[in-house]
């Protein structure tokens, strides 16, 4: 968004299953100097609120309901292990659809907003949400969930690979020629301000990380992945500088366990 946030900014999570719907809301609201972040289902949304601080959560109404609560269960219980106030839940719900209280109080929204958006009437709800909810610090590689997990889960690796140890070498070589390479190619597009690049090549590592249960490094990544799509240039340098030290971290560990299952 490349915006300076101002004291009534909110930092929001947008769930949609139409992209052009989802692109609709975040233009809308990054118009009003708003923070946004796209997921395209509820299960990748969870798996934000674990890595960012959000101000509030908008909803597209049509998920099945069983998967929103399990949704709204994560959110409250983030919001209980971070000590953050309550995140409101906003439903966007399609037009002339109907709709009772009863859903609401069932799903724990807030409020709900009906489409087609109106930019007008949206900016008045971030507001009032804005004054009621107030907005969180943002947290940093130093306070990152990321420090919690192991660099390298070497059981685990092997049990995912079923114990196959030239598949577990094969990976292991693999990423040890081509993470240098992403490095690299992760520093300059930084330092070009491609944050569209900067943020695919963060997916693309995170993936490998996570087929070496190199935890750490795979949280790491998965923040780096989400400051690119925010582009938030300033978190993107702390994020990459924090990924590099644990991928450092990492390749000791990886040459060990590769001499290990080949002895």
């Amino acid at each position: 968004m490349g915006k300076e946030a101002d004291m009534n900014a909110l930092r929001f999570l947008v769930i949609h299953r139409d992209p052009e719907h989802a692109d609709r809301i975040c233009f809308q609201l990054a118009g009003a100097n708003h923070t946004v972040l796209a997921a395209p289902n509820l299960a990748e949304g969870a798996e934000a609120l674990l890595i960012q601080r959000f101000d509030a959560a908008l909803l597209d109404a049509t998920w099945p309901p069983a998967e929103v609560a399990e949704f709204t269960a994560i959110l409250r219980q983030v919001e209980q292990n971070q000590g953050l106030k309550r995140i409101p839940v906003v439903s966007v719900w399609p037009q002339g659809a109907p709709f009772t209280p009863s859903e609401t109080e069932s799903l724990a929204w807030d409020t709900r907003l009906e489409e087609p958006l109106d930019p007008v009437a949206l900016t008045e709800a971030v507001t009032r949400l804005a004054q009621a909810v107030g907005r969180p610090g943002k947290s940093g590689p130093e306070t990152s969930p990321a420090n919690e997990h192991p660099v390298l889960e070497p059981e685990e690796f092997e049990e995912q690979v079923g114990g196959d140890h030239e598949l577990m070498v094969e990976i292991i070589n693999l990423f040890l020629e081509e993470s240098t390479h992403q490095r690299a190619e992760m520093r300059r597009s930084l330092a070009s301000g491609n944050y569209v690049q900067l943020s695919r090549l963060a997916h693309t590592i995170k993936g490998s990380l996570a087929s070496l249960r190199a935890t750490r490094a795979r949280w790491r990544a998965q923040e780096l992945e989400f400051a690119a799509g925010d582009q938030n240039g300033s978190l993107c340098h702390e994020s990459l500088s924090a990924l590099e030290q644990d991928l450092t971290a990492l390749e000791p560990e990886l040459l060990f366990l590769r001499q290990r299952v080949l002895a």
